[in-house]
């Protein structure tokens, strides 16, 4: 019966598992944090309970509740900085698609005007010209393009009524230009 077990054993063993997708194991992972971090927050007493959630700007009330509102902000937090990361790496890939993109004569030239000197080749120059746009916070300014632009495009999806009402509520006045 033993050697019956090792045997089914290793057929499961050598059939082939299937592959976890990215997105299933964001979830997995994600379950698993929330679940601990559950865990940990039933441990607490209520009054650094009432503490925690007051800090983080969430309503105190009764424990379960409490625990429930701080998982899903940290949760939320979690994606936010997913998604940041995200999006730092797109730009970044993006900006060095566009220097990669440039023939070798005005490559050349853009380092030039960037202050680099002397011969250089074209991924070296690349890389230069990449490592000067982080430092001159090209990734904060492209982050901040693109949060203009997603909430010029949301605004601009609005219907006037509803656009009329939000700036109402802002006190702007929707007929001056800025």
């Amino acid at each position: 019966p033993a050697a019956a077990m090792d045997e089914e054993e290793e057929k499961e063993q050598q059939e082939p598992q299937p592959q976890e997708t990215p997105e299933e194991k964001l979830a997995r992972e994600e379950e698993e944090t929330t679940s601990a971090r559950r865990k940990e927050l039933k441990a607490v007493n209520v009054a650094n309970l009432k503490e925690m959630a007051l800090s983080k700007g969430l309503e105190a009330g009764k424990k379960d509740d409490m625990v429930e509102s701080i998982l899903k902000s940290e949760a939320k937090a979690r994606k936010d900085a997913r998604d940041h990361d995200v999006n730092v790496r797109s730009i970044v890939v993006a900006k060095k698609a566009e220097y990669e993109a440039l023939n070798f004569e005005t490559l050349r030239k853009t380092c030039a005007e960037a202050g680099i000197k002397g011969r250089i080749g074209k991924e070296a120059g690349v890389a230069e010209l990449l490592r000067l746009w982080q430092e001159d916070d090209g990734i904060d300014k492209a982050l901040a393009q693109m949060a203009l632009e997603a909430r010029q495009a949301e605004l601009g999806a609005m219907d006037t009524e509803a656009l009329l009402k939000l700036c109402e509520a802002k006190g702007t006045n929707p007929y001056v230009k800025e």
